[in-house]
Protein backbone atom coordinates (compact mmCIF):
# COMPACT_ATOMS: atom_id res chain seq x y z
CA UNK A 1 0.00 0.00 0.00
CA UNK A 2 1.58 3.32 -1.03
CA UNK A 3 2.15 6.43 1.38
CA UNK A 4 -0.93 8.53 -0.05
CA UNK A 5 -3.34 5.79 0.38
CA UNK A 6 -2.18 5.49 4.25
CA UNK A 7 -2.23 9.42 4.28
CA UNK A 8 -6.01 9.59 2.78
CA UNK A 9 -7.25 7.04 5.17
CA UNK A 10 -5.68 8.93 8.21
CA UNK A 11 -6.49 12.42 6.73
CA UNK A 12 -10.36 11.23 6.85
CA UNK A 13 -10.70 9.17 10.05
CA UNK A 14 -8.95 12.76 11.51
CA UNK A 15 -12.43 14.85 10.84
CA UNK A 16 -14.95 12.46 11.70
CA UNK A 17 -14.79 12.16 15.11
CA UNK A 18 -18.27 14.29 15.37
CA UNK A 19 -19.44 11.92 12.73
CA UNK A 20 -18.81 8.69 14.88
CA UNK A 21 -19.43 10.45 18.94
CA UNK A 22 -23.02 11.03 17.01
CA UNK A 23 -23.47 8.21 15.44
CA UNK A 24 -22.68 6.30 19.44
CA UNK A 25 -25.74 9.31 20.63
CA UNK A 26 -28.27 7.28 18.20
CA UNK A 27 -27.41 3.86 18.78
CA UNK A 28 -26.75 3.83 22.60
CA UNK A 29 -30.86 4.50 23.19
CA UNK A 30 -31.85 1.36 21.39
CA UNK A 31 -31.89 -0.83 23.91
CA UNK A 32 -30.86 -3.63 22.11
CA UNK A 33 -30.33 -6.54 24.93
CA UNK A 34 -30.88 -9.48 23.69
CA UNK A 35 -33.71 -11.20 22.67
CA UNK A 36 -35.88 -8.35 23.41
CA UNK A 37 -34.31 -5.23 21.17
CA UNK A 38 -32.36 -6.45 18.07
CA UNK A 39 -35.06 -5.85 15.98
CA UNK A 40 -34.97 -2.23 16.30
CA UNK A 41 -31.70 -1.23 16.27
CA UNK A 42 -30.66 -3.97 13.13
CA UNK A 43 -33.70 -1.77 11.08
CA UNK A 44 -31.93 1.41 12.02
CA UNK A 45 -28.23 0.23 10.69
CA UNK A 46 -29.73 -1.42 8.00
CA UNK A 47 -31.15 1.82 6.56
CA UNK A 48 -28.75 3.86 7.73
CA UNK A 49 -25.52 1.38 6.40
CA UNK A 50 -27.26 1.28 3.24
CA UNK A 51 -26.66 4.78 2.82
CA UNK A 52 -23.11 5.24 4.39
CA UNK A 53 -21.40 2.40 3.05
CA UNK A 54 -20.66 1.44 -0.69
CA UNK A 55 -21.62 -1.92 -0.11
CA UNK A 56 -24.66 -4.43 0.21
CA UNK A 57 -26.40 -4.14 3.42
CA UNK A 58 -28.67 -7.37 4.17
CA UNK A 59 -30.80 -8.55 7.11
CA UNK A 60 -30.12 -12.03 7.63
CA UNK A 61 -32.61 -14.57 9.38
CA UNK A 62 -31.06 -16.42 12.04
CA UNK A 63 -33.11 -19.86 11.19
CA UNK A 64 -34.81 -21.42 14.27
CA UNK A 65 -32.65 -24.93 12.89
CA UNK A 66 -29.90 -22.88 15.00
CA UNK A 67 -31.15 -24.90 17.85
CA UNK A 68 -30.45 -28.25 16.67
CA UNK A 69 -26.39 -27.19 16.31
CA UNK A 70 -23.82 -28.99 18.67
CA UNK A 71 -22.57 -25.61 18.94
CA UNK A 72 -25.61 -23.55 19.79
CA UNK A 73 -26.15 -21.47 23.33
CA UNK A 74 -29.77 -22.67 25.11
CA UNK A 75 -30.22 -19.69 27.87
CA UNK A 76 -33.05 -19.23 30.81
CA UNK A 77 -35.69 -17.76 28.54
CA UNK A 78 -35.48 -19.09 24.76
CA UNK A 79 -36.74 -17.13 22.17
CA UNK A 80 -37.57 -17.27 18.62
CA UNK A 81 -35.51 -15.78 16.25
CA UNK A 82 -38.55 -14.20 13.82
CA UNK A 83 -37.52 -10.33 13.26
CA UNK A 84 -34.40 -11.08 14.71
CA UNK A 85 -32.02 -10.74 11.46
CA UNK A 86 -27.92 -10.54 11.66
CA UNK A 87 -26.98 -7.75 9.55
CA UNK A 88 -24.35 -8.79 6.50
CA UNK A 89 -22.67 -5.92 4.75
CA UNK A 90 -20.44 -7.32 1.58
CA UNK A 91 -18.05 -4.93 0.34
CA UNK A 92 -17.40 -7.04 -3.02
CA UNK A 93 -13.41 -7.25 -4.17
CA UNK A 94 -12.34 -7.23 -7.61
CA UNK A 95 -11.19 -10.56 -7.76
CA UNK A 96 -8.20 -12.63 -6.79
CA UNK A 97 -7.26 -10.96 -3.55
CA UNK A 98 -7.46 -12.52 -0.16
CA UNK A 99 -10.85 -11.96 1.85
CA UNK A 100 -11.41 -11.01 5.23
CA UNK A 101 -14.76 -10.81 7.88
CA UNK A 102 -15.49 -8.26 10.30
CA UNK A 103 -17.46 -9.31 13.15
CA UNK A 104 -19.12 -7.12 16.11
CA UNK A 105 -22.45 -7.74 18.40
CA UNK A 106 -25.50 -5.43 19.01
CA UNK A 107 -26.90 -6.72 21.68
CA UNK A 108 -25.23 -5.76 25.32
CA UNK A 109 -26.01 -7.07 28.48
CA UNK A 110 -28.89 -5.33 30.45
CA UNK A 111 -28.59 -2.04 32.90
CA UNK A 112 -30.73 -2.77 35.88
CA UNK A 113 -28.40 -1.20 38.05
CA UNK A 114 -27.43 2.14 35.78
CA UNK A 115 -30.95 4.22 35.95
CA UNK A 116 -29.79 6.28 32.50
CA UNK A 117 -27.82 3.85 31.13
CA UNK A 118 -29.27 4.56 27.54
CA UNK A 119 -28.88 8.05 27.18
CA UNK A 120 -25.77 8.96 25.97
CA UNK A 121 -23.82 11.21 27.92
CA UNK A 122 -20.24 13.15 26.49
CA UNK A 123 -17.31 13.96 28.77
CA UNK A 124 -14.62 15.22 26.27
CA UNK A 125 -13.03 12.58 24.27
CA UNK A 126 -15.39 9.58 25.91
CA UNK A 127 -19.01 9.01 25.34
CA UNK A 128 -20.99 7.01 27.97
CA UNK A 129 -23.68 4.18 28.12
CA UNK A 130 -24.46 0.93 28.10
CA UNK A 131 -22.65 -0.77 24.82
CA UNK A 132 -20.51 1.88 24.35
CA UNK A 133 -17.15 -0.25 24.35
CA UNK A 134 -19.18 -3.61 24.57
CA UNK A 135 -20.19 -3.57 21.48
CA UNK A 136 -21.41 -0.79 19.89
CA UNK A 137 -18.36 1.13 19.89
CA UNK A 138 -16.87 -1.50 18.03
CA UNK A 139 -19.76 -1.22 15.28
CA UNK A 140 -18.68 2.05 15.02
CA UNK A 141 -14.93 1.36 14.59
CA UNK A 142 -15.37 -1.16 11.43
CA UNK A 143 -18.22 1.06 10.29
CA UNK A 144 -15.46 4.13 9.79
CA UNK A 145 -13.10 1.70 8.88
CA UNK A 146 -15.29 0.69 5.71
CA UNK A 147 -16.19 4.22 4.92
CA UNK A 148 -12.29 5.53 5.37
CA UNK A 149 -11.72 3.19 2.33
CA UNK A 150 -14.51 4.17 0.67
CA UNK A 151 -13.58 8.12 0.88
CA UNK A 152 -9.81 7.18 0.47
CA UNK A 153 -11.11 5.11 -3.12
CA UNK A 154 -9.49 2.07 -1.94
CA UNK A 155 -10.61 -1.09 -4.09
CA UNK A 156 -9.92 -4.31 -3.15
CA UNK A 157 -9.51 -7.56 -4.60
CA UNK A 158 -10.75 -9.62 -1.97
CA UNK A 159 -14.70 -9.46 -0.34
CA UNK A 160 -15.05 -7.71 3.21
CA UNK A 161 -17.98 -9.11 4.87
CA UNK A 162 -19.13 -7.24 8.19
CA UNK A 163 -20.99 -9.27 10.18
CA UNK A 164 -23.54 -7.23 12.84
CA UNK A 165 -24.63 -10.02 15.01
CA UNK A 166 -27.27 -11.18 17.47
CA UNK A 167 -26.61 -13.10 20.89
CA UNK A 168 -23.58 -12.73 21.77
CA UNK A 169 -23.85 -11.90 25.13
CA UNK A 170 -25.50 -15.23 25.79
CA UNK A 171 -23.35 -17.30 23.58
CA UNK A 172 -22.77 -16.70 20.55
CA UNK A 173 -25.53 -17.55 18.61
CA UNK A 174 -25.92 -14.92 15.52
CA UNK A 175 -22.11 -15.61 15.11
CA UNK A 176 -22.58 -19.32 14.64
CA UNK A 177 -25.59 -18.53 12.40
CA UNK A 178 -23.17 -16.37 10.11
CA UNK A 179 -20.74 -18.92 9.68
CA UNK A 180 -23.27 -22.09 9.56
CA UNK A 181 -24.61 -19.87 6.49
CA UNK A 182 -21.43 -19.11 4.69
CA UNK A 183 -20.41 -15.66 5.53
CA UNK A 184 -16.91 -16.06 6.92
CA UNK A 185 -13.98 -15.42 5.03
CA UNK A 186 -10.83 -16.42 5.16
CA UNK A 187 -9.55 -14.80 8.19
CA UNK A 188 -12.09 -12.73 10.98
CA UNK A 189 -11.40 -9.26 13.01
CA UNK A 190 -13.73 -9.68 16.01
CA UNK A 191 -14.50 -6.25 17.44
CA UNK A 192 -14.40 -6.41 21.42
CA UNK A 193 -12.65 -3.69 24.20
CA UNK A 194 -9.23 -4.95 24.11
CA UNK A 195 -7.22 -1.11 24.48
CA UNK A 196 -6.35 -1.25 21.00
CA UNK A 197 -4.13 -4.49 21.14
CA UNK A 198 -4.25 -7.50 19.76
CA UNK A 199 -5.34 -11.08 20.51
CA UNK A 200 -4.82 -13.84 18.30
CA UNK A 201 -5.92 -16.22 21.23
CA UNK A 202 -8.54 -16.18 24.19
CA UNK A 203 -9.72 -17.80 27.06
CA UNK A 204 -12.52 -20.36 27.20
CA UNK A 205 -15.58 -20.12 29.70
CA UNK A 206 -18.22 -22.47 30.74
CA UNK A 207 -21.97 -21.79 33.08
CA UNK A 208 -22.13 -24.45 35.72
CA UNK A 209 -24.86 -25.57 38.02
CA UNK A 210 -24.49 -28.15 40.68
CA UNK A 211 -27.34 -28.95 43.38
CA UNK A 212 -26.77 -31.06 46.19
CA UNK A 213 -29.51 -32.76 48.46
CA UNK A 214 -29.96 -33.11 51.85
CA UNK A 215 -32.44 -35.04 53.89
CA UNK A 216 -34.73 -32.39 55.66
CA UNK A 217 -36.24 -32.59 58.86
CA UNK A 218 -37.77 -30.24 61.78
CA UNK A 219 -35.05 -28.20 63.11
CA UNK A 220 -35.56 -29.31 66.48
CA UNK A 221 -33.86 -32.87 65.26
CA UNK A 222 -31.49 -30.86 63.27
CA UNK A 223 -28.60 -33.61 64.00
CA UNK A 224 -30.61 -36.31 62.36
CA UNK A 225 -30.92 -33.98 58.62
CA UNK A 226 -28.61 -33.62 56.56
CA UNK A 227 -28.26 -29.81 55.90
CA UNK A 228 -27.94 -29.04 52.09
CA UNK A 229 -26.38 -26.21 53.26
CA UNK A 230 -23.64 -27.33 54.87
CA UNK A 231 -23.08 -30.06 51.85
CA UNK A 232 -22.91 -26.39 49.92
CA UNK A 233 -20.26 -25.30 51.61
CA UNK A 234 -18.61 -28.42 51.77
CA UNK A 235 -18.91 -28.54 47.77
CA UNK A 236 -17.71 -25.00 47.28
CA UNK A 237 -14.32 -26.34 48.72
CA UNK A 238 -13.64 -28.75 46.20
CA UNK A 239 -14.53 -26.59 43.72
CA UNK A 240 -12.29 -23.93 44.60
CA UNK A 241 -9.52 -26.45 45.23
CA UNK A 242 -9.93 -27.96 42.19
CA UNK A 243 -9.57 -24.87 40.66
CA UNK A 244 -6.00 -24.04 42.20
CA UNK A 245 -5.00 -27.32 40.20
CA UNK A 246 -6.60 -25.75 37.16
CA UNK A 247 -4.61 -22.74 37.20
CA UNK A 248 -1.59 -24.62 37.82
CA UNK A 249 -2.25 -26.71 34.80
CA UNK A 250 -2.57 -24.15 32.55
CA UNK A 251 0.73 -22.14 33.73
CA UNK A 252 2.96 -21.76 30.56
CA UNK A 253 0.31 -21.44 28.01
CA UNK A 254 1.68 -19.86 24.80
CA UNK A 255 0.27 -16.06 24.49
CA UNK A 256 -0.88 -15.88 27.93
CA UNK A 257 1.55 -14.89 31.23
CA UNK A 258 3.12 -17.61 31.98
CA UNK A 259 2.95 -17.44 35.78
CA UNK A 260 -0.65 -15.85 36.07
CA UNK A 261 -3.43 -17.24 33.37
CA UNK A 262 -6.57 -15.79 33.54
CA UNK A 263 -8.65 -18.89 34.91
CA UNK A 264 -11.30 -17.19 36.67
CA UNK A 265 -13.18 -18.80 39.16
CA UNK A 266 -16.63 -17.67 39.94
CA UNK A 267 -20.35 -18.52 42.13
CA UNK A 268 -22.57 -15.93 40.89
CA UNK A 269 -26.18 -17.83 42.11
CA UNK A 270 -27.20 -19.60 45.42
CA UNK A 271 -30.46 -20.53 46.12
CA UNK A 272 -31.59 -22.69 48.76
CA UNK A 273 -34.10 -23.80 51.87
CA UNK A 274 -37.86 -22.99 52.18
CA UNK A 275 -38.32 -22.68 56.04
CA UNK A 276 -36.49 -20.73 58.67
CA UNK A 277 -37.33 -24.39 60.96
CA UNK A 278 -36.51 -27.31 58.30
CA UNK A 279 -33.15 -28.52 57.96
CA UNK A 280 -32.47 -27.63 53.66
CA UNK A 281 -33.28 -30.37 51.47
CA UNK A 282 -32.05 -28.21 48.50
CA UNK A 283 -29.58 -26.19 47.57
CA UNK A 284 -28.42 -24.92 43.74
CA UNK A 285 -25.76 -22.86 42.85
CA UNK A 286 -24.30 -21.59 39.42
CA UNK A 287 -21.46 -20.11 38.24
CA UNK A 288 -18.44 -20.49 36.13
CA UNK A 289 -14.48 -21.82 35.01
CA UNK A 290 -12.43 -20.41 33.04
CA UNK A 291 -9.24 -21.41 31.26
CA UNK A 292 -6.78 -21.19 28.68
CA UNK A 293 -5.77 -23.25 25.42
CA UNK A 294 -3.91 -25.71 27.53
CA UNK A 295 -6.65 -27.77 28.45
CA UNK A 296 -10.44 -29.13 26.79
CA UNK A 297 -13.18 -27.88 27.82
CA UNK A 298 -15.11 -31.06 28.06
CA UNK A 299 -11.59 -32.70 30.62
CA UNK A 300 -12.51 -29.56 32.75
CA UNK A 301 -16.53 -30.49 33.23
CA UNK A 302 -16.05 -33.71 33.62
CA UNK A 303 -12.66 -33.38 36.18
CA UNK A 304 -14.83 -31.34 38.06
CA UNK A 305 -17.42 -33.82 38.93
CA UNK A 306 -14.85 -36.56 39.85
CA UNK A 307 -13.57 -34.19 42.03
CA UNK A 308 -16.93 -34.41 43.73
CA UNK A 309 -17.31 -37.89 43.68
CA UNK A 310 -14.24 -38.41 44.87
CA UNK A 311 -13.29 -35.90 47.58
CA UNK A 312 -16.83 -35.47 48.58
CA UNK A 313 -18.46 -37.05 51.96
CA UNK A 314 -19.99 -40.07 51.34
CA UNK A 315 -23.42 -38.32 51.09
CA UNK A 316 -21.92 -35.65 48.85
CA UNK A 317 -20.82 -38.06 47.04
CA UNK A 318 -24.18 -39.70 46.42
CA UNK A 319 -26.44 -36.97 46.46
CA UNK A 320 -25.11 -33.88 43.73
CA UNK A 321 -25.31 -33.12 40.49
CA UNK A 322 -22.85 -31.08 37.98
CA UNK A 323 -24.14 -29.92 34.87
CA UNK A 324 -22.60 -27.00 32.05
CA UNK A 325 -25.53 -24.45 31.72
CA UNK A 326 -25.27 -22.39 29.37
CA UNK A 327 -22.16 -20.26 27.92
CA UNK A 328 -20.16 -23.53 26.72
CA UNK A 329 -16.57 -21.45 25.11
CA UNK A 330 -13.80 -23.45 24.23
CA UNK A 331 -10.33 -21.95 24.53
CA UNK A 332 -8.89 -21.14 20.95
CA UNK A 333 -5.47 -19.80 19.58
CA UNK A 334 -4.61 -18.85 16.18
CA UNK A 335 -1.36 -19.56 14.54
CA UNK A 336 0.75 -16.14 15.25
CA UNK A 337 2.66 -16.89 12.31
CA UNK A 338 -0.03 -17.01 9.67
CA UNK A 339 0.40 -14.06 6.95
CA UNK A 340 -3.02 -12.43 8.08
CA UNK A 341 -1.90 -12.73 11.65
CA UNK A 342 1.43 -11.07 10.85
CA UNK A 343 -0.01 -8.44 8.44
CA UNK A 344 -2.88 -7.08 11.18
CA UNK A 345 0.37 -6.77 13.71
CA UNK A 346 1.86 -4.66 11.03
CA UNK A 347 -1.15 -2.41 10.50
CA UNK A 348 -0.99 -1.72 14.07
CA UNK A 349 2.34 -1.06 14.31
CA UNK A 350 2.26 1.19 11.75
CA UNK A 351 -0.22 3.97 13.51
CA UNK A 352 1.90 3.40 16.74
CA UNK A 353 -0.14 1.01 19.01
CA UNK A 354 1.38 -2.21 20.18
CA UNK A 355 1.68 -4.88 17.76
CA UNK A 356 2.55 -7.85 20.57
CA UNK A 357 0.50 -10.83 20.32
CA UNK A 358 -1.38 -12.01 23.54
CA UNK A 359 -3.99 -14.14 24.71
CA UNK A 360 -7.63 -12.33 25.65
CA UNK A 361 -8.37 -13.28 28.98
CA UNK A 362 -12.20 -13.06 28.07
CA UNK A 363 -14.11 -14.95 26.51
CA UNK A 364 -16.19 -13.71 23.13
CA UNK A 365 -17.51 -15.33 19.31
CA UNK A 366 -13.85 -14.74 17.96
CA UNK A 367 -13.52 -18.77 19.46
CA UNK A 368 -16.76 -19.70 16.66
CA UNK A 369 -14.14 -18.48 14.07
CA UNK A 370 -10.86 -19.92 15.42
CA UNK A 371 -12.88 -23.61 15.94
CA UNK A 372 -15.38 -23.72 14.04
CA UNK A 373 -14.59 -21.53 10.73
CA UNK A 374 -11.44 -22.85 11.03
CA UNK A 375 -9.76 -19.37 10.29
CA UNK A 376 -7.24 -17.50 11.74
CA UNK A 377 -9.05 -14.89 14.38
CA UNK A 378 -7.97 -11.65 15.46
CA UNK A 379 -9.93 -9.97 19.03
CA UNK A 380 -9.24 -6.26 18.17
CA UNK A 381 -11.00 -2.87 19.40
CA UNK A 382 -11.18 0.31 21.25
CA UNK A 383 -12.70 0.40 24.86
CA UNK A 384 -11.23 -1.26 28.08
CA UNK A 385 -12.48 -4.88 29.57
CA UNK A 386 -13.26 -2.79 33.06
CA UNK A 387 -15.32 -0.57 31.49
CA UNK A 388 -17.74 -3.48 30.00
CA UNK A 389 -20.97 -4.61 31.67
CA UNK A 390 -20.33 -1.50 34.17
CA UNK A 391 -22.63 1.11 35.28
CA UNK A 392 -19.97 3.47 34.08
CA UNK A 393 -19.57 1.95 30.46
CA UNK A 394 -18.02 4.20 28.10
CA UNK A 395 -15.65 4.30 25.40
CA UNK A 396 -13.39 7.17 24.10
CA UNK A 397 -13.90 8.67 20.48
CA UNK A 398 -10.16 9.11 19.37
CA UNK A 399 -9.58 5.40 20.20
CA UNK A 400 -12.90 4.12 18.03
CA UNK A 401 -11.07 6.32 14.74
CA UNK A 402 -7.96 4.38 15.68
CA UNK A 403 -9.05 0.82 15.62
CA UNK A 404 -10.87 2.38 12.70
CA UNK A 405 -7.55 3.33 10.91
CA UNK A 406 -5.91 0.36 12.21
CA UNK A 407 -8.65 -2.48 10.58
CA UNK A 408 -8.51 -0.12 7.21
CA UNK A 409 -5.16 -0.54 6.61
CA UNK A 410 -5.18 -3.94 7.25
CA UNK A 411 -8.20 -4.92 5.00
CA UNK A 412 -6.24 -2.35 2.22
CA UNK A 413 -3.13 -4.65 2.72
CA UNK A 414 -4.26 -8.02 2.94
CA UNK A 415 -7.06 -7.91 0.57
CA UNK A 416 -4.98 -6.45 -2.13
CA UNK A 417 -2.28 -9.20 -1.87
CA UNK A 418 -2.68 -11.87 -4.70
CA UNK A 419 -4.02 -15.18 -3.82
Amino acid sequence: MDDETREKIRGYLAGEGEGAAGFLAEIIPLRSVAGEGEAEIMEWLASRLAGDLDARVEAVPVPESITDDPEYTFFETERDYSGRPNLIITRPGSGSGHSATLNTHADVVPAANWPDAWEPRREGDYVYGRGTCDAKGQIAAMVWALKALDAAGVETRGDVILQIVIEEEIGGNGSLAAIRGGHTKEVAVVGEPTSLLTYPAGRGAFWWRLAVEGRPTHSGSSEKGVSAVDLQVEAVGILKSYWVELKARCRNTPLYDPENPPVPFNIGVVRGGDWPATVPKLVEMEGMYGFTHKVKMRDVIAEVGEALRTRGSPWLREHFEFTNKGIHNEAFASDVDHPAVAAFAEAVESIGLDPTLRGWSASSDARLFGIHAAVPTITFGPGDLIDAHSDHERVRIPDVLKAAEAIALFLADWTNRPL
